[in-house]
């Protein structure tokens, strides 16, 4: 696995999706590629916007290329949401714009799990 963050815990390059090193990893719990799951290093806070919605910010600095936390989801399809939990947070997302860089086809596949 490439380089993703520096032994400052910043990134070494921008990128859109980032994927850590897991149990696997041959370097062990120390491995700079594990930068999100060793907890928040800055404080948050979640507020509710007078326009948006729900957001979350920091009252402190946080350096550019600095992890800000772990968000992990499912993708899931819509007709599927019916049996969620009602303390599940669930919104909607635009697999083409997300999954940039391949066709639409492909994106689309991807995104609501068809089998190929």
């Amino acid at each position: 696995m490439a380089l993703i963050f520096h032994m400052y815990n910043l990134m070494v390059a921008a990128r859109a999706v980032v994927f850590e090193c897991g149990p696997n990893c041959g370097c062990g719990p120390g491995c700079v590629n594990r930068t999100s799951q060793r907890g928040i290093k800055h404080r948050l806070e979640v507020f509710r916007t007078p326009k948006k919605g729900w957001a979350v910010r920091s009252w402190e600095f946080i350096p550019a290329g600095a992890p800000v936390c772990e968000y992990i989801g499912a993708l899931v399809r819509t007709e599927d949401t019916d049996h969620v939990c009602e303390n599940n947070y669930i919104f909607d997302i635009d697999c083409l714009q997300t999954m940039r860089g391949l066709g639409g086809r492909e994106a689309t596949r991807r995104c609501i799990g068809a089998s190929d």
